[in-house]
């Protein structure tokens, strides 16, 4: 989870890096720390606005990543929130609090989950008091990782389009979801498409892990002794141009 954000200046002064200026200004007096708690509400230049998910197909056991704009105009004090209510299709325990910090790292305030009503959960931002530095408010970006829902995938063989905030999102069906027999998947990691690394002839090159393993164990409530599993012992057989059959066992965990 992250979140940045920058004072406005007024007569053009530039919006990063002068935190340590104004904090010597003391520009904000006790009459402004003493005004009401408000909700600023969200517009298309206030609150939060401007929410997209980075990736539009997943798989139903990935996280949402989001990314959102936030702003609070001249005034805000300290108590001051911001709020967005998440959308149903995802799981907002998932939701893991951060600190809300401008460029330079001084923090203006607290990211939260508010569960007063469990139906419609919300994302908090609650600013403190180096949001009342400056003369013009503040803005920034945010970003965080939520899980779905899943008992509100509704899949038809195997795929389902949810809407995230503005975004329709395509989630597939996970093979293991269904599966009546142990089933074991391998995949490179970075794929194809994520490595960067490459040789010395230009040839993209795996250079941390190599494979990543996914094992699925069904139950068997019949056999119910079958399900003691302690160790899993696969043959990994190799395509043309590999070394030879690598055998791996491994505890369960």
């Amino acid at each position: 989870m992250v979140s940045s954000g920058s004072h406005r200046f007024r007569r053009g002064l530039a919006a990063f890096g002068l935190l340590s200026t104004l904090l010597l200004a003391s520009a904000v007096g006790a009459d402004a720390q003493a005004a009401p708690r408000v909700l600023i509400p969200n517009t298309p230049t206030t609150g939060f606005f401007n929410v997209h998910v980075t990736d539009t197909t997943l798989d139903e056991f990935e996280d949402v990543h989001l990314t959102m704009q936030w702003a609070v105009p001249a005034g805000t004090v300290a108590g001051d929130t911001i709020r967005i209510t998440l959308p149903p299709v995802l799981d907002a325990l998932s939701f893991q609090g951060f600190d809300v910090l401008d460029t330079t790292g001084l923090l203006l305030g607290a990211a939260t989950l508010d569960r007063t009503d469990p139906a419609n959960p919300v994302v908090v931002f609650t600013f403190n008091s180096n949001v009342e530095l400056g003369t013009a408010g503040t803005f920034g970006t945010a970003g965080f990782a939520l899980s779905f829902d899943r008992t509100r995938l509704p899949f038809v063989n195997g795929v389902v389009n949810v809407q995230v905030f503005n975004d329709t999102v395509t989630v597939t069906q996970n093979q293991f979801v269904n599966a009546t027999v142990p089933k074991k998947t391998g995949n490179w990691r970075p794929n194809q498409l994520e490595a960067t690394a490459l040789d010395p002839s230009g040839r993209l090159i795996q250079t941390e892990r190599h494979m990543q393993y996914a094992v699925y164990l069904p139950v068997d409530t019949l056999a119910a002794t079958t399900d003691d599993w302690t160790t899993i012992s696969f043959t990994e057989p190799p395509m043309n141009g590999f070394p030879p059959t690598a055998r791996t066992t491994g505890p369960i965990s």
